[in-house]
């Protein structure tokens, strides 16, 4: 009787244990929806930091993620618009790695860097062109990321590249993202520099603002 009195009682404990698991957590949606199709459309507009002059670009211009490829394992989608500055600053190949976003010119031939983490409250992006510190800050689905430039070469290659440090207090460029809908705002920095002089400042920033996203159709 003992022996089947223990035997019920493990019995009982094991199904109580089989009942206690926890369901799984909830999958975030990504940063940026990477399927071939999807659309974003901007409004740009362009603001003269050297003396705070703003004044309106263009409307109604679209990127579009257009095609995807496979690289050493990694999808990637690759994004264009037909208005140049927007193919030029936002166009290029897109990855989404572990939930943080990669971006590469071409993921066949030039080296991908992070543009985008999602966990991370500040890091570093290094390229051969330039190098920025970006802070991140998060509430919710909403995730802010600001630029400061530290570091650009001109040109970006060759032997008579110079490196440009950049003055103090040169304004921070942001970039935010909504998790689910991707780009919200979009901004791309220009800088100036002195003949003979080592250092820069940024004096222009163009700043293209989501008017509507438009996810591919099944």
């Amino acid at each position: 009787m003992l022996y089947r009195a223990l035997f019920v009682s493990l019995f009982a404990l094991i199904a109580l244990a089989g009942c206690d698991t926890q369901s799984p957590p909830e999958e975030k949606a990504p940063l940026i929806p990477l399927e071939v199709g999807n659309e974003w459309v901007f409004d740009m507009e362009r603001t003269y930091s050297y003396h705070g002059t703003t004044f309106p670009g263009r409307t109604a211009d679209t990127l579009r993620i257009v095609s995807e490829i496979e690289e050493d394992g990694v999808r990637w989608v690759e994004m264009r618009s037909n208005y140049h500055a927007l193919d030029q600053n936002m166009g290029g190949f897109y990855a989404d790695i572990d939930g943080d976003i990669w971006h590469s010119s071409d993921p066949r031939n030039n080296d991908p860097y992070l543009l985008f983490s999602r966990d991370e409250s500040s890091y570093a992006v290094n390229r051969l062109s330039y190098d920025a510190s970006v802070t991140v800050q998060n509430s919710g689905d909403l995730y802010e990321y600001a630029f400061s430039l530290r570091r650009l070469r001109i040109p970006s290659t060759g032997e008579a590249a110079r490196d440009f440090a950049f003055t103090p207090g040169s304004p921070e460029y942001i970039r935010t993202l909504v998790a689910g809908g991707g780009f919200q705002r979009y901004d791309q920095a220009y800088a100036f520099y002195t003949e003979g002089q080592d250092s820069m400042r940024v004096v222009l920033i163009e700043t293209f603002t989501q008017t509507d996203f438009l996810p591919a159709s099944n």
